[in-house]
């Protein structure tokens, strides 16, 4: 039988495969929170990496374009002289406390033809369009356009009679060709 926490862990590992073919389309990336995106990371391992990441456990990874930054983004955002075509913020968002600032932050270094990518976890809720508007509404306001929400579901827990869910936001700035209205 599944545990509730088994079915989070095959639900961010299915995620980190499914965005493994996005990685590939961009070159300079940036990865705010690393954790199993480095599965990807060894999978093209001749993109150019930028880690953001609180704890300094990934200083040392061994990969030949990579540059790797220590801090709290609840405290400052690294001066990135780069600007990227993908960034990664996998289940970071929840963590940060000035959501505005932070998105606001990432646009300065998104490319004009880059994209943002940003899942959370969203257990026990649903997905709908008074939602959705809100979201758009939110990202807009960082100068950022929301043009793909997905709520992905983890395996069903039996003896809880639900499910993990992940909520995945696809990005482009509004310098960007606008794609969702």
């Amino acid at each position: 039988m599944t545990s509730y926490s088994d079915a989070m862990y095959q639900l961010m590992a299915d995620i980190i495969e499914s965005q493994s073919f996005i990685f590939s389309k961009h070159k300079n990336i940036l990865i705010i929170g690393l954790d199993n995106e480095r599965q990807i990371m060894e999978k093209y391992p001749n993109l150019n990496y930028t880690i953001v990441d609180k704890s300094n456990k990934y200083q040392n990874l061994g990969f030949k374009c990579y540059n790797f930054i220590q801090c709290d983004l609840n405290e400052s955002f690294p001066d990135l002289k780069l600007k990227f075509d993908l960034i990664i913020g996998n289940f970071i968002l929840e963590y940060i406390k000035n959501k505005r600032k932070f998105l606001t932050d990432l646009e300065k270094v998104l490319s004009s033809s880059g994209e943002l990518i940003l899942c959370l976890w969203y257990h026990n809720r649903e997905l709908n369009n008074d939602f959705k508007i809100r979201l758009k509404k939110f990202f807009k306001k960082s100068n950022l356009s929301i043009y793909s929400i997905e709520m992905i579901e983890g395996k069903r827990v039996k003896e809880l009679s639900l499910s993990p869910r992940v909520l995945q936001l696809q990005i482009k700035g509004d310098k960007n060709e606008k794609i969702m209205g």
